[in-house]
């Protein structure tokens, strides 16, 4: 999008309304990971920069990214704890 000089708003609202499960979901439901998955290297992000992408859309994809990541592992977990009270 931003090699066809789409706008910036324009590419961080497709961000925003984007969904990355597919990105996230990489570890399976019953993974216990020890380190989070990046969705997106270092490397990656400064590629993208390299090739013309703002700091605002990287900011926003990353910012997606962990949200999403963030809600992904909220969900895994609380479906890992057993219903009913504690004993």
């Amino acid at each position: 999008m931003a090699k066809d000089h789409v706008p910036e708003a324009q590419i961080i609202e497709r961000i925003n309304r984007s969904n990355l499960t597919n990105v996230i979901g990489v570890g399976g439901t019953f993974t216990i990971r020890t380190q989070p998955i990046a969705g997106l290297l270092g490397s990656e992000l400064a590629r993208l920069y390299s090739q013309g992408v703002s700091y605002a859309v990287l900011d926003a994809l990353q910012g997606k990214f962990l949200a999403q990541f963030i809600e992904a592992e909220r969900l895994r977990y609380a479906n890992m704890v057993a219903p009913g009270p504690m004993r």
